[in-house]
């Protein structure tokens, strides 16, 4: 099925996939300075400075619409009381 390798067979193969090699090794390296950079926090221009911008109005909003129910139930808690009181007269 496979022929055996002779040591000029690996030679020509090990000096045939080494640029590839080293090109893959390459690659990844500024693949991953790319990934890397995205992920740390950098003064605005990462995604990850994004994703903290995107989460901290996330829990203003949350905050508004807490605040903003809360007077909400008081003012129908208000209206309520006022009816009560008009409708025992």
């Amino acid at each position: 099925m496979f022929a055996a390798l002779h040591w000029s067979d690996l030679a020509t193969y090990s000096t045939a996939l080494a640029p590839i090699l080293a090109l893959t090794a390459f690659l990844g390296r500024v693949l991953w300075k790319n990934i890397k950079h995205e992920l740390t926090p950098n003064s605005g221009a990462s995604l990850r400075d994004a994703v903290d911008r995107i989460e901290h109005a996330v829990t203003m909003t949350q905050s508004d619409i807490q605040r903003i129910d809360k007077a909400l139930e008081r003012h129908l808690g208000y209206h309520d009381a006022t009816d009560a009181q008009l409708q025992q007269h």
